[in-house]
């Protein structure tokens, strides 16, 4: 399931980028999803080993909600793909 998504996610951000800027798009999208596990890993098993497995798993729940909530409130004009 997650390779199918991946796949999705990279299709779908190369066709709905300009010919002109897709390669710093693509650079800035892999940097993000590779660049950013490491860091992520730190900071949760520090968050794991303060407060615990349960209140890390709540905290980054919540966070992922509140930038789910920001993401779709920002982006109601973004253009939409024709399929």
């Amino acid at each position: 399931g997650l390779l199918s998504i991946f796949a999705m996610v990279n299709s779908t951000i190369q066709q709905m980028s300009n010919n002109e800027v897709r390669g710093r798009v693509m650079s800035i999208y892999t940097f993000m999803f590779v660049g950013s596990h490491p860091i992520g890993s730190i900071l949760i098993g520090y968050m794991t080993e303060n407060i615990g497995i349960m209140n890390a798993f709540r905290f980054n729940a919540f966070v992922l909600l509140v930038g789910l909530a920001v993401m779709m409130y920002t982006t109601r004009n973004v253009p939409r793909l024709q399929v």
